[in-house]
C-alpha cells in the first residue's frame, strides 16, 4: 500500500488520567504521571500507558533538561483549537508509539532541543508537528491520517530529520536550515514540501502523490516541492505522482509524471540534471541555469524566461508540443542550446525576444518546426545567435527566421525538410561564414563543385562548396556544402 500503518496500542488500552502538566525538573513526579525512571540518559523518567481525554492540551512539558520518554499514550481531544503535546524549552524529551485524535495541533515544540518523535499516530489532526526555534529533532516513522491541514511545519529550526513517515498534509519549513527529508511518503489535499529562506538541507526519496490543494489555498501549495530563496540544497530521487506541479529547486534523479512538473522563480545558480518526466515539463525563470541530462517526454518541454546565464544540454524532449523555449533571455552570464536531441514536437526549439546564445549540435527531427527564431514580445529583439552543427532533418520547417539580426546560421546539416529554411524581415544575418569556413549543407542542393576560391571562379578543381549559393525565399547561403558537415572533418 502507499501508506504503510505502524503498530500502536489502542486508544482504549491505557488507564484514564488527567492532563499533566510539568514545569522544570522537579516537576517529573508520579502525581504527573511519570510511571519510572531517574532522568538521566540512560534511566530516562517514563511516562506511559495513560489515557488522556481533554478539550484543552494534554501533556505540556516545560523548562526541562532532564531525559523523559512519553511511550504508548494516547490523547482524545474533544473540541478545537487544541493542542495535544507542548514542549517549551524543553531538551532530551523522546514521543514513541502514541496516539494524538481530534486535535489542531499534534506535537508543538518551541525553544527545545534533542527531540525525537518516533512511530507515533495522528488522527484527524489538521497539523501533525509544529517546530519553532528548535533544534536537533528526529521526526521518524510517524503516520498521519484523515488531514485536510499540514504534516510537518518549521520556523527558525536546525538540524532537523524527517524520515520515513506516512503524511497526510503539506510540510512547510521557513528559516531554517541544515535538515533532511527522507523516504517520506505523502499524499492528500495539500500534500508536498515547501521551503522558504532556508539553507544547506536535502529532500530526497519522498513519494509524493496528488498534491492538490483544497479551494481557497494559496497557488504554491499546489506544488509538490517548492523551494524560494534558499541555497546549498539537493533534491534527488523523489517519485511525484499526479500533483498539478513537480518541483521548483536543484533537482537530480527525479523521476516525475502527470505534473506541472519542475518550476521555478527567480531562481539562482540552479542545476536540473538526469530527471525523467513524464507528461511534465520544466519551466524556469532566473539565472545561471544548468539543464542537462534530463528526458522529458509528452509535454511542453524545457521552458525557460527571464535568464542570463543558462545551459540546455544533452537532453532528449520528444512528443510535446514544444521541446525547448528560451523567451526574453540576454546572455550576460553564458548561454547555450547545445547536445540535446529533440523529436516529434509542435516546435523544436523556439527562442524569442531573446540575444547571445549558440544553439550548437543538437539533433532536431521530425518536428513541426526544427528551430524556430523571432522577437515576438513587444520591443524586444532576437539576435546575435550562432545556429551551427545542427542535424534538422523531416522537419516542416528546418530553421525559420523571423525579424531577427545578426544570425550567424552555417555547418548545418539540413535533410528533407519540408521547408528548408526561411528568413522573413532580417538584418544582417548570414547563411555562411565564408570561405573557406563555408556554410550549410542542403539534401536538396543539386549545383556542381568543380571550382574553389571566395568567388569559386578557380576551376583547377573542387573544394568540398558549391559552386552557386543555394538560394531560399531571397536569402542564400554563399558557400553550401556539398556533404554533411562532421565535426570529425574539420
Amino acid at each position: 500500500m502507499f501508506l504503510p500503518q505502524f503498530a500502536h496500542s489502542s486508544p482504549s488500552s491505557g488507564q484514564t488520567h488527567a492532563p499533566i502538566f510539568i514545569n522544570g525538573n522537579n516537576g517529573f513526579t508520579a502525581d504527573n504521571g511519570v510511571t519510572g525512571g531517574s532522568g538521566t540518559s540512560s534511566d530516562p523518567y517514563i511516562i506511559e500507558n495513560w489515557l488522556i481525554t481533554t478539550s484543552g492540551i494534554g501533556i505540556e512539558i516545560d523548562n526541562t533538561n532532564a531525559f523523559f520518554v512519553i511511550t504508548n499514550v494516547s490523547i482524545q481531544g474533544m473540541v478545537r483549537p487544541a493542542t495535544a503535546i507542548l514542549f517549551s524549552n524543553v531538551s532530551n524529551g523522546e514521543l514513541t508509539n502514541s496516539i494524538m485524535q481530534g486535535f489542531y495541533v499534534g506535537v508543538s515544540s518551541a525553544s527545545s532541543s534533542q527531540i525525537t518523535l518516533s512511530e507515533d499516530s495522528y488522527v484527524d489532526v489538521y497539523q501533525a508537528v509544529a517546530l519553532q526555534t528548535t533544534t536537533n529533532v528526529l521526526i521518524e516513522k510517524n503516520n498521519q491520517a484523515a488531514s485536510a491541514g499540514f504534516s510537518i511545519t518549521t520556523l527558525n529550526t536546525s538540524n532537523v530529520s524527517i524520515v520515513d513517515n506516512s503524511l497526510n498534509g503539506e510540510m512547510s519549513l521557513g528559516h531554517s536550515a541544515s535538515f533532511s527529508i527522507t523516504g517520506n511518503q505523502m499524499h492528500g489535499f495539500g500534500a508536498g514540501i515547501h521551503v522558504d529562506s532556508s539553507h544547506e538541507f536535502s529532500i530526497s526519496g519522498n513519494q509524493i502523490q496528488g498534491a492538490w490543494g483544497p479551494p481557497g489555498r494559496n497557488c504554491c501549495r499546489a506544488i509538490a516541492i517548492f523551494v524560494s530563496q534558499s541555497d546549498g540544497f539537493e533534491i534527488s530521487g523523489n517519485s511525484i505522482t499526479g500533483s498539478p506541479n513537480g518541483i521548483d529547486a536543484t533537482v537530480q534523479n527525479n523521476v516525475i509524471s502527470n505534473s506541472s512538473g519542475l518550476i521555478g522563480f527567480e531562481a539562482q545558480n540552479l542545476a536540473v540534471i538526469d530527471n525523467i518526466l513524464e507528461n511534465s515539463s520544466i519551466s524556469l525563470f532566473g539565472s545561471n541555469i544548468s539543464i542537462t541530462g534530463n528526458k522529458l517526454h509528452g509535454t511542453r518541454g524545457i521552458d525557460v524566461r527571464s535568464s542570463d546565464g543558462l545551459e540546455i544540454s544533452g537532453n532528449e524532449v520528444s512528443d510535446g508540443p514544444l521541446g525547448v523555449r528560451v523567451a526574453i533571455s540576454n546572455a550576460h552570464m553564458g548561454f547555450v542550446i547545445e547536445g540535446n536531441t529533440i523529436l516529434r514536437n509542435g516546435i523544436g526549439i523556439l527562442v524569442q525576444s531573446s540575444q547571445g546564445l549558440d544553439i550548437l549540435n543538437n539533433k532536431v527531427s521530425s518536428n513541426g518546426v526544427g528551430i524556430s527564431v523571432d522577437s515576438s514580445y513587444p520591443n524586444v529583439e532576437s539576435g546575435n545567435i550562432t545556429i551551427a552543427q545542427n542535424e534538422l532533418s523531416s522537419n516542416g520547417g528546418g530553421v525559420v527566421l523571423n525579424s531577427t539580426f545578426g544570425i550567424l546560421a552555417y555547418h548545418n546539416n539540413f535533410y528533407g525538410n519540408a521547408v528548408q529554411a526561411s528568413d522573413y524581415n532580417s538584418t544582417d544575418n548570414a547563411w555562411d561564414n565564408g570561405y573557406p569556413i563555408g556554410g550549410n549543407f542542403w539534401s536538396d542542393y543539386t549545383a556542381t563543385d568543380t571550382c574553389s576560391g571566395p568567388n569559386q571562379d578557380v576551376c583547377s578543381g573542387p573544394d568540398g562548396i558549391g559552386d552557386t549559393p543555394y538560394v531560399f525565399n531571397y536569402n542564400r547561403d554563399n558557400y553550401p556544402l556539398m556533404q554533411p558537415y562532421s565535426k570529425v572533418s574539420e
